[in-house]
């Protein structure tokens, strides 16, 4: 339930059925990378006013899609909001791919997009230049924070760079109770995995699936644990990190994935691809590092049934977690001081 400052969005049935319609055909139009190139609106500048939010309250959006548009973000700077927008992904300054990949295409106004249906090649240009003329004003009322170095260097490369002003500061998470790592691998290992996305590519799947297959045929006692099996947010706390001996993220590339940030807080392990920001959080002396692209499946689960948790490595995972919990603090009070700012 909404608290006393937060307003629950009471979104319309159509909007609803749109937003569900715009997702669904959106998910269809590329297997490699998401893509969002149109988002329904369900807060606007009305709305805003009818609950008594106005010019002197701060705006900070998160996954802005199907939740507010580009226009709309014009009209509320217009007005004199304050704005600020956390980029989880690439698609303000891509023109909606949430990831380019080894396209460079968004650097120079993404004249035709080579990965999507030629219908709706155009449609990423005309958002970049909508983009561009509507959020560019000498007000600096939009600020766009980077939660990883990589992605406030590949903004740094796009044509809205021009236009927003940019703070890189890591996530920031209300929890900050730090369990012990306490894992002891046994002869059976359970491995996590949280991506909501289904068979996903760029979130790594298939790893998942050779892994299943090495298992099969070398008969270790791997386990999977999904984090989707689990029915709600407090069965996750309470029981999906307390199941798992790693967390394995394989994303062929993610920007700063919160369920990393939760493994630190866990104490759990991970098995990741070095690959934009996840880069930036791992740590080679308690994490396996994988070559999503050129592995080899049965080295990896090698490895994995050859990791022992000793002294050593829970001392080395307690610095991590106090660097990590010394890195929120931080990262909180830069929040705190934008906000004022």
């Amino acid at each position: 339930m909404p608290g006393p400052t937060e307003y629950s969005i009471q979104r319309t049935v159509i909007n609803r059925i749109l937003s569900k319609a715009n997702a669904t055909f959106q998910s269809k139009l590329n297997q490699k990378s998401f893509f969002s190139l149109w988002s329904v609106r369900a807060v606007n500048l009305k709305y805003l006013k009818s609950k008594g939010i106005y010019q002197d309250t701060i705006l900070h959006f998160h996954n802005w899609f199907n939740l507010i548009s580009i226009s709309e973000l014009g009209k509320l700077q217009k007005a004199g909001y304050k704005i600020m927008m956390t980029l989880h992904d690439e698609r303000i300054f891509t023109g909606g791919c949430h990831y380019a990949l080894d396209c460079r295409g968004f650097e120079f106004g993404c004249k035709s997009c080579p990965f999507i249906p030629p219908t709706v090649k155009f449609v990423p240009r005309r958002n970049l230049r909508k983009a561009n003329k509507v959020l560019k004003s000498d007000q600096n009322q939009i600020t766009v924070i980077a939660p990883s170095n990589w992605i406030a260097q590949e903004f740094a490369k796009s044509l809205l760079a021009e236009s927003l002003r940019i703070a890189v500061i890591p996530n920031v998470h209300a929890n900050l109770e730090y369990l012990p790592p306490l894992h002891s691998i046994n002869k059976k290992v359970r491995i996590g995995y949280a991506s909501k996305y289904a068979k996903s590519w760029i979130k790594g799947f298939d790893v998942i699936e050779k892994l299943q297959q090495e298992r099969e045929h070398s008969r270790c006692d791997l386990e999977f644990v999904f984090m989707s099996s689990y029915s709600d947010a407090e069965s996750i706390k309470s029981h999906f990190w307390k199941d798992i001996d790693f967390l394995l993220v394989p994303s062929r590339m993610d920007n700063s994935p919160n369920v990393i940030h939760e493994a630190r807080f866990n104490g759990v392990p991970l098995i990741a691809s070095e690959v934009g920001g996840i880069a930036e959080l791992l740590n080679k002396d308690v994490d396996i590092v994988v070559d999503v692209e050129n592995f080899s499946p049965a080295t990896l689960i090698n490895q994995i049934m050859e990791y022992r948790w000793d002294a050593s490595l829970e001392r080395i995972f307690k610095e991590i977690q106090i660097q990590h919990k010394s890195t929120q603090v931080d990262s909180l009070k830069r929040l705190i001081s934008l906000y004022l700012s």
